[in-house]
């Protein structure tokens, strides 16, 4: 690892139910709530599909300002990233 960066894993549990509901990507909700929760990303690396999120959501996602991860950048480690296109 280089020196200053620091790996923050955060867990998701998705049940097959919401796995299918989401089309593969992670519920808004818990995306959110793990935003929250490490406020001063530089980076996020999904390793499920990026949310499906409305656009008001999107909104939220791309102000800047008082949350530093609203400046973080998102990589989606696998499939198709036709979801991530969207919010970019």
């Amino acid at each position: 690892m280089q020196k200053g960066i620091n790996v923050i894993t955060e867990k998701i549990q998705v049940s097959q139910m919401q796995m299918m509901a989401t089309g593969g990507g992670v519920p808004p909700e818990q995306f959110f709530k793990a935003l929250e929760t490490h406020p001063n990303l530089g980076a996020v690396v999904l390793f499920l599909g990026f949310p499906q999120l409305t656009d008001s959501e999107l909104e939220v996602l791309k102000k800047t300002g008082s949350r530093s991860w609203s400046r973080a950048r998102f990589v989606r480690a696998t499939g198709d990233s036709s979801s991530v296109r969207r919010s970019i």
